[in-house]
């Protein structure tokens, strides 16, 4: 008896245990995937992508629609969080030739916000307007490094929040884009 029941466990546990691998190992090739197609549009890179949601809790588990929520969320925290940067700079003793960049760039930065907030609800509604104004967010992160570059203002910390904010853009159009086409 014992020897005509261990089989059928065997067989159990083996099918249990691939079912979880499969299902678990989906994600993160639906991430690399995406990463893929987002390395394509400069200067986002597959890395890069591929470390943003390795960090950010539930990307492994996430179907599209979950990645693209992360994504976008991750651009409002960081464009609000660059944004309050800037105005505290705007605060301080920022040199005086520099304060009309900066306010230009936190105008874009809080457009941005904007923009990615837009997505986030437009993912209910509206897939190809979240995948409008995703792209837009980007845009409004050049124009804040396009101002930055005119005003001849460096600041490296803000700069590396612009290139985040450009990297959520890039990887949150092919997210929506895949959501209109899978839909």
């Amino acid at each position: 008896m014992i020897t005509t029941t261990f089989p059928a466990i065997f067989l159990t546990l083996t099918l249990i245990i691939s079912l979880f691998h499969f299902s678990s190992s989906q994600s993160p090739n639906l991430v690399q995937d995406i990463c893929q197609q987002a390395a394509l549009v400069p200067p986002t890179t597959f890395k890069a992508c591929v470390a943003t949601f390795a960090s950010k809790p539930g990307s492994r588990s996430a179907d599209l629609k979950g990645l693209a929520q992360i994504t976008l969320k991750s651009g409002i925290a960081t464009a609000k969080e660059a944004q309050k940067y800037v105005e505290a700079r705007l605060l301080a003793a920022a040199p005086h030739l520099a304060r009309p960049t900066l306010k230009s760039c936190a105008s874009w930065l809080s457009a941005a916000a904007g923009s990615f907030g837009g997505a986030l609800v437009e993912l209910d509604e509206d897939v190809m307007s979240a995948n409008y104004d995703s792209k837009i967010a980007g845009d409004d992160a050049r124009s804040c490094r396009a101002a930055l570059a005119a005003g001849r203002v460096s600041e490296p910390s803000l700069e590396v929040r612009v290139g985040y904010l450009v990297l959520y853009s890039n990887i949150a159009d092919v997210i929506t884009d895949r959501l209109m086409t899978s839909g």
